[in-house]
């Protein structure tokens, strides 16, 4: 059983952490692109888990995507948090895991990020 679509938006130590759960798409990307590019604007870095996530399409990662360039170039990154979920094989497929820093656990992604770990180039 899928879990519901919902986004989880958490503060944790200080490095801004989203969530996406169960399935996304066209109609989740413009409150993705808003959490990313407004409400979330002034973090240069933070911590993105889909390792719970069933589905994402093109528009999502899309946004997801854009939000990281934007950020890389204020000299930050979003950290990915694949898991051994769906999206490790589709982000291995499409290159993405060479794109953005990607980490099997939450705690791991933290960790780098709090301890100023480069993102890939």
């Amino acid at each position: 059983m899928i879990e519901a679509t919902r986004l989880v938006v958490a503060d944790r130590g200080g490095v801004p952490f989203v969530a996406l759960h169960g399935e996304h798409d066209v109609h989740d990307a413009p409150r993705l692109r808003q959490l990313l590019f407004e409400d979330l604007a002034a973090s240069p870095r933070l911590v993105l888990d889909v390792s719970k996530t069933a589905f994402v399409d093109s528009t999502v990662v899309a946004v997801i995507l854009s939000a990281h360039r934007r950020r890389r170039s204020a000299g930050g990154g979003i950290a990915v948090v694949l898991g051994d979920g769906v999206l490790r094989r589709m982000f291995e497929i499409m290159r993405l895991d060479q794109v953005f820093e990607t980490h099997a656990t939450t705690t791991a992604a933290l960790a780098a990020l709090r301890g100023g770990a480069p993102a890939p180039a």
